[in-house]
């Protein structure tokens, strides 16, 4: 959130926050965080995507805070979508496909699929994506016959390779987001929405958004519990 472009516009508006600046910076700038709440009083309502970053957010504003959830459009995530994943990436019908899509960034548990690639050799994983850790990825996955790295796909291309899966990961990793855990699990994560609307079970861990998003639609292990 920019903390100064709408302190002088004499207009009513609405915030969209998507996390809580105030936590995140709240070691590092004192003056950042009293324009921020500066801006979030004069604001006329907020909208976040969790009840959990509501909640927070709830401390430092008093005036409505709207809760509107991510989500996915439906008529390009779908199930049953014809595809030729399989065929292209030589995988058999009788084999287990997990899907991973998105960056590849620490906070996404990237690291975590190749080691479940290790610990699964019967099992073949797809990642779908780019991003800081893959190189790290690659590194570590060059004699990891079961798993493949497509690099990034575009959105388009995408619901082909959920249409080919058979499960879809979402094993996030929050050891270098201590605040995560000491205030909750406010992200929003779009993949669940999109492996949920192609109608395939999400493996991920337990935080309580997740489950407001997962319900029965697939399992949640205890968080961090590789």
């Amino acid at each position: 959130v920019n903390p100064i472009d709408l302190l002088f516009i004499n207009k009513k508006y609405i915030l969209e926050v998507n996390d809580p600046p105030m936590i995140l910076h709240e070691r590092f700038s004192f003056i950042y965080n009293f324009f921020i709440r500066l801006k979030f009083n004069r604001s006329n309502a907020i909208i976040t995507q969790t009840k959990t970053l509501k909640n927070i957010l709830a401390k430092y504003y008093k005036k409505d805070i709207f809760v509107v959830s991510n989500g996915v459009d439906t008529k390009s995530f779908y199930p049953n979508i014809k595809t030729d994943v399989r065929e292209y990436y030589k995988l058999k019908n009788s084999d287990i496909l997990v899907v991973f899509v998105g960056a590849f960034m620490q906070w996404h548990g990237v690291m975590d699929i190749v080691k479940l690639a290790k610990d699964f050799p019967n099992v073949k994983f797809l990642m779908i994506g780019s991003g800081p850790e893959f190189p790290n990825v690659k590194a570590e996955s060059i004699n990891v016959s079961n798993l493949i790295l497509v690099g990034s796909k575009s959105k388009d291309e995408i619901p082909k390779f959920l249409a080919a899966s058979d499960i879809n990961i979402a094993p996030f990793n929050t050891k270098k987001f201590g605040k995560l855990d000491k205030h909750g699990f406010w992200w929003c994560p779009v993949k669940l929405f999109e492996y949920m609307a192609s109608g395939l079970p999400v493996m991920s861990y337990d935080y309580s958004n997740v489950r407001d998003i997962v319900k029965s639609g697939g399992l949640l292990a205890k968080p961090g519990d590789l």
